[in-house]
């Protein structure tokens, strides 16, 4: 059983208690029969006004919305965004223009263009699944797998990693909201076959990375390797050159920019 809580925190940052727990429902067993035994919760995310939690939900391949209840520290779910059998929604991130949103699909390797209509609570898709590894093996029988998604500051690129193709993808965000792929950067050595441009075999593993420094610097988390990479950012192309060597981490899963 899959469940999303929601906890009051003390002015010191402190957590009190859990106001409300909402669980998601079993609606049987998805198309990864592995991944998608039943709901499964990876990510919860409020809206800039906070006003909503937005639960991509790997097991179910739809994303809830939910209100929230501030005061009264409660979640009502108001609608949900129905995507592809077999998906596995992961993460996903809001554009800073505040209307766009763009949802990562783990077992699939696609990236959905979203509207978001912060009135009414719902969460739209605006064109087809894009693939952020094309050519490589994904979905149920492959070894590519997304896992982590970013968008630069000034919202003209969206970044996502790619755990077996072992690379980040940019994208470029088009006037229309839709992403066009512009680039790409393995985040470690592997053996590349450049027909299937692919880095193999996937020893690195990027499971998280962040922006910072102004978005001048990508910093990637290579879990199976335990390594972390540092990628500089062209603003103008949104490509990444790896910066300097690679240093040693035990295992890294998460990266949180501090400047």
């Amino acid at each position: 059983m899959g469940s999303v809580g929601l906890f009051r925190l003390q002015s010191d940052g402190r957590l009190v208690e859990r106001t409300c727990l909402q669980e998601h429902e079993r609606l049987g067993v998805g198309v990864n029969r592995e991944r998608q035994e039943g709901p499964h919760p990876h990510m919860a995310l409020f809206d800039a006004q906070g006003k909503h939690i937005l639960v991509p939900d790997l097991g179910l391949d739809r994303v809830v919305v939910y209100g929230l209840d501030a005061a009264g520290g409660k979640l009502k779910a108001k609608s949900h965004l129905a995507l592809p059998p077999g998906s596995g929604p992961r993460h996903m991130a809001f554009h800073p223009g505040g209307r766009l949103a763009y949802v990562l699909n783990e077992l699939l390797s696609t990236v959905v263009p979203c509207h978001w209509d912060a009135k009414t609570g719902s969460l739209t898709a605006i064109g087809e699944p894009i693939p952020t590894v094309p050519g490589a093996p994904v979905g149920v029988d492959g070894q590519t797998f997304t896992a982590a998604i970013r968008i630069s500051g000034d919202g003209r690129f969206v970044y996502v990693s790619n755990r077996g193709h072992c690379s980040i993808t940019a994208f470029r965000v088009l006037d229309d909201g839709l992403l066009e792929r512009s680039s790409s950067a393995f985040t470690g050595p592997g053996v590349r076959d450049e027909e299937r441009e692919v880095a193999w075999p996937p020893r690195d593993c990027p499971r998280d990375f962040a922006l910072c420094g102004k978005d001048q610097w990508l910093v990637a988390a290579n879990q199976d390797s335990d390594s972390v990479v540092i990628f500089r950012r062209d603003a103008t192309s949104g490509a990444l050159v790896q910066e300097g060597p690679t240093a040693e981490c035990v295992a890294p899963a998460c990266v949180l920019p501090l400047f």
